[in-house]
């Protein structure tokens, strides 16, 4: 969740597409090998505040499925419904184990508007056939001053599976007497979906503490110049 704010505009909205980069799959001996180059220059690319293009050759038919799955593990998009065609660079996910898609997601936002996040988060939650469980939304606001507020939002999957607001978390400015207390609070079977172990239970809440976040984002914010609110 250490996503942290940015001067430059959300990824998915006016990043460049620079040269496509290609490669052959025959270099790869394993399968899961392949699997893992993809995740990882699909990352490389989203650090790099930039959109790259990459080809793949020679793609054995048995990898094709997994190799689109695992791209789509690292852009998410929608297939269905209202969102049909759409996709979304993510600031953060949570994907387990042999799962094509995250369970947790996380939207880090300084110059998009809360509610064209809100309109991500809509699409992804909805667009997936709800293998998402978990969308956060960390909004980061320059004030005047060279202050910066953060505010955090916890949306699920309320009844019949439209998204629901569960939380709203004040990072900045830091509200008075509850850095140990204030947390994220995420059941365990939202987490950990269909990877859940045996006789553990899915109702437990895992507390994700928001002065973790806030450390990380005071020294982010310091080191452009600015302060926390």
């Amino acid at each position: 969740m250490a996503t942290l704010p940015s001067s430059q505009p959300a990824l998915g909205r006016t990043h460049r597409i620079h040269s496509s980069s290609s490669v052959s799959v025959t270099k790869f001996l394993e399968q899961a090998v392949f699997e893992e180059h993809i995740l990882r220059q699909g990352n490389t690319s989203f650090h790099a505040q930039e959109g790259r293009g990459f080809v793949f050759k020679d793609v054995p038919l048995a990898w094709g499925s997994v190799a689109v799955r695992c791209i789509e593990a690292s852009t998410t998009g929608s297939s269905k419904g209202l969102y049909a065609g759409s996709r979304e660079m993510l600031s953060y996910n949570v994907r387990l184990m042999d799962q094509a898609l995250p369970t947790v997601v996380t939207e880090s936002g300084w110059a998009e508007s809360m509610p064209r996040m809100q309109e991500d988060m809509e699409m992804v939650l909805t667009g997936l056939n709800h293998a998402v469980k978990i969308y956060i939304i960390e909004k980061w606001k320059n004030l005047s001053g060279g202050r910066v507020s953060g505010q955090v939002e916890l949306y699920e999957h309320g009844c019949g599976g439209v998204p629901a607001l569960d939380q709203v978390e004040t990072i900045f400015p830091r509200p008075p007497a509850t850095n140990d207390t204030q947390t994220l609070k995420i059941k365990r079977c939202y987490l950990f979906g269909g990877t859940l172990l045996p006789k553990r239970n899915g109702q437990d809440i895992l507390h994700l503490p928001i002065e973790y976040l806030r450390q990380d984002a005071e020294q982010a914010i310091h080191d452009m110049g600015l302060i926390p609110a």
